[in-house]
């Protein structure tokens, strides 16, 4: 008799052990779906003055940015992104670089450095991962699919990838971020510098192809330097691991000053499905960088895309180095600005696709859709209710 009663714990034991492996090797993913209308999120240390490392979300309603609550205490997160998808229970992921910090002043400590994922709206905690390699220096991209599956740019000037969770062919997690690798990429005397990579592969022709600011390493004068960075494309393989492409991405303005930069892509599916890219312009003598806004095409032959740098809309002026932001419905880019003397404030461009004629200081070109007059939705609006929060 207690030969059979250990009998049957072993077996529990083992069909326990069992279980959990395979709900380790594969994700439990069918309640999971697409949330398009998902919220507006970002960083916050730019733009505020005492707490940097709080995540803030756009209240769509008021138009104002709020703090993302429930998240613990001594967390502090920057470059920080929503999943596009979320799972049966409404619960969507966070994605960060993250920090702990214990104590202020002099006593303040770090406790760990890396990556850190969430749930959204909860705030539960689902991975602190310290990492041995450079430091995120961009807010991630999710991979396609419903796996916890990010990419971003990181202080060495190369893109990493990483898997909180196993893959529905058995994969597992990662422990350590790991590098992109190239197999084909642009002319020059070194490894390019790769920042800002931005990632829709929903939209048309985008689904295995990276946006990215690219700062090629050329020599002059006996000397390696970076030359100033322009928007590229990526295309990976299937595995999202390997950059087997890459070109330019804005067709250059020949009357674009020398020691122009641009900077921080965004994309979005404009009227009729039609992708367009926001992104910021380095201008030399300028204070600050300007907002520009234009039509993503798809080259018919080589099905590469690309953007008309002399067709781009001016939107803004005296921007700070934060990516602009699309809502949902692709109706509203978000910026911020920083007028001189007074603290960064956010800016709200209504874009309207009806034929209206269009403001010459402002308008550089129009979208093959009709002219697009951006214009402010609102008064500029203080982050929150108070700048000190």
């Amino acid at each position: 008799m207690h030969g059979l009663i250990r009998l049957s714990f072993l077996l529990f034991l083992g069909a326990s052990a069992v279980a959990i492996a395979l709900s380790r090797m594969v994700p439990i993913l069918d309640d999971h779906q697409a949330w398009p209308d998902h919220p507006t999120v970002m960083s916050s240390h730019l733009v505020t003055l005492d707490e940097p490392g709080t995540p803030l979300v756009l209240d769509r309603p008021t138009g104002r940015w709020r703090r993302i609550e429930g998240l613990p205490d001594e967390d502090r997160l920057t470059h920080v992104s929503l999943s596009p998808w979320r799972d049966g229970r409404g619960q969507a992921q966070l994605v960060g670089r993250w920090y702990a910090k214990t104590g202020d002043g002099h006593d303040m400590q770090i406790q760990g450095v890396g990556l850190a994922r969430y749930l959204y709206p909860s705030g539960k905690v689902l991975d602190h991962v310290i990492i041995n390699t450079p430091l995120p220096c961009s807010p991630p991209c999710w991979y396609p699919g419903y796996r916890a599956r990010v990419l971003f740019a990181a202080s060495d000037g190369r893109l990493y990838h990483h898997a909180f969770e196993p893959g529905t062919d058995g994969s597992e997690p990662d422990a350590q971020p790991r590098p992109l690798a190239w197999r084909a990429g642009p002319q020059g005397a070194g490894r390019p510098f790769l920042a800002d990579p931005t990632w829709r592969p929903d939209l048309p022709g985008l689904d295995q192809v990276v946006i990215v600011s690219l700062s090629p390493l050329e020599a002059a004068s006996g000397r390696l330097k970076y030359a100033e960075s322009r928007l590229w494309w990526l295309r990976l393989d299937r595995s999202g691991t390997v950059i087997e492409a890459a070109g330019r991405l804005t067709r250059p303005d020949p009357r674009e000053a020398d020691g122009s930069e641009e900077r921080l892509p965004a994309l979005a599916a404009g009227p009729g499905g039609q992708p367009l890219l926001a992104y910021l312009v380095y201008l030399p003598g300028q204070r600050g960088l300007q907002l520009r806004l234009a039509a993503l095409r798809l080259d018919l032959q080589s099905r590469t895309p690309y953007a008309e740098a002399a067709e781009t809309i001016a939107l803004a002026n005296d921007c700070i180095p934060s990516a602009p932001l699309f809502t949902p419905d692709s109706r509203t880019l978000c910026c911020f600005q920083m007028p001189p003397d007074s603290p960064p404030r956010p800016l709200h461009i209504l874009l309207e696709a009806a034929p209206r004629a269009p403001q010459p200081s402002r308008v550089r070109g129009t979208l093959p859709f009709g002219p697009v007059t951006p214009q402010q939705s609102r008064p500029p609006l203080p982050l929150c209710d108070d700048w000190r929060l």
